[in-house]
């Protein structure tokens, strides 16, 4: 068992949700079940963001219960996940401030694995497996098994660094866990991009990533840090994916609208895309006649759309340019 620091931690866990008040309670029970160390103070904290479905009720009913811990509510009308992820560490008290998504189940172990990753001093956040909860559904071979469509990552069964050539990916705000000098640092979420009620759009995780990198932060893979991703049939679909990508794209062209470009374009944009999409197209229309499988004819053609959703964003889609990221202040 890990050794206990001898430091008390102090853990805020931000859950931004949006209309999914089922999923919420499932997400909370898992929070209350996981083991609880001693030496870890926890505090939950449901960011609102502007459900109209029994979202306040939901999580009154669970909070004024016998809970181990206090679970708070807080609403934040901007409707937007970055704006409500913004609205929980604004609100947060604890020297380390943890997200995960609605839609999840954390670990019976993942309080335990955050005190002990914590215990150490070059440490600064932390990130883990998200696997797809296959309560109900199998994953159609079309499928990528890491799918980022259907929030599934894993990068192995080792400790890994981020930002080294042995791990090139990203910690995912829906399972993730920072010290919270990072945002006095590097400052909140984006709100130009990130889901919201009206599209699929994203990369507000990847925006924030990169500048948590740039300060210096460091950060690691833990794979016992592991969550659990509620996998939905309506996502099981082509049409979805398709989405997916066209948003993933609207939000990669809203962030570079005012920067100036690091590689070489055609047309205003960056010629390894138009490459990237035109490959894919070529292998879409070879899995048609047996030269690709159904698997690489679908990546193929989730390149396109991504590269129509960029021209979308960078260009013609209503969002606001992305500005230096509000400063978060901690609560008095």
């Amino acid at each position: 068992m890990a050794t206990i620091p001898a430091t008390r931690q102090t853990l805020d866990v931000v859950i931004a949700t949006y209309n999914r008040c089922h999923l919420l309670a499932t997400a909370l029970k898992s929070l209350l079940a996981a083991r609880r160390p001693e030496g870890l103070s926890i505090t939950v904290t449901v960011v609102d963001n502007n459900s109209k479905d029994e979202t306040r009720a939901v999580v009154q009913a669970i909070a004024s219960s016998d809970t181990p811990f206090p679970i708070r509510y807080v609403f934040e009308p901007k409707q937007r996940r970055s704006s409500a992820l913004n609205a929980g560490i604004q609100s947060a008290r604890g020297n380390l401030i943890g997200m995960i998504d609605d839609d999840e189940e954390v670990d019976p172990g993942w309080f335990e694995v955050i005190l002990a990753t914590f215990s150490r001093p070059d440490v600064d956040f932390i990130g883990g497996p998200c696997r797809g909860n296959w309560t109900k559904y199998s994953r159609p071979k079309w499928i990528h098994e890491a799918s980022a469509v259907l929030g599934i990552m894993d990068y192995g069964p080792k400790e890994l660094r981020y930002a080294t050539d042995e791990c090139l990916g990203i910690a995912m705000g829906g399972n993730a866990v920072y010290r919270r000098p990072v945002f006095d640092r590097v400052g909140l979420y984006n709100v130009a991009v990130g889901r919201s009620a009206k599209g699929l759009e994203s990369c507000e995780d990847s925006e924030m990533f990169e500048r948590v990198i740039r300060s210096g932060a460091q950060g690691l893979y833990v794979p016992n840090l592991v969550i659990y991703h509620y996998i939905p049939e309506h996502r099981l679909n082509r049409s979805y994916h398709r989405r997916w990508h066209f948003g993933h794209g609207i939000s990669e062209g809203v962030m570079v609208r005012d920067s100036v470009p690091d590689t070489p374009e055609l047309f205003g944009l960056p010629r390894w895309r138009l490459r990237f999409a035109a490959e894919g197209l070529v292998i879409a229309i070879g899995s048609l006649v047996g030269l690709a499988s159904a698997k690489q004819g679908f990546e193929g053609e989730a390149r396109f759309w991504s590269l129509l959703g960029y021209v979308r964003g960078k260009y013609f889609h209503h969002a606001p340019a992305v500005t230096p990221a509000p400063q978060a202040h901690p609560v008095a």
